[in-house]
């Protein structure tokens, strides 16, 4: 965790191809929280 300053930096030092990706795992990470809720 950090704030959004700190939070928004971390992308910007990442590759191209893990920036692209980003988006996509993001919402893996949301659907395979979801799941999780719902066996909780």
């Amino acid at each position: 965790m950090g704030d959004p300053r700190e939070v928004e930096l971390v992308p910007a030092g990442l590759p191209g191809p893990a920036r692209e990706a980003a988006p996509f795992l993001r919402e893996q990470a949301a659907a395979d929280l979801r799941v999780l809720r719902v066996l909780a």
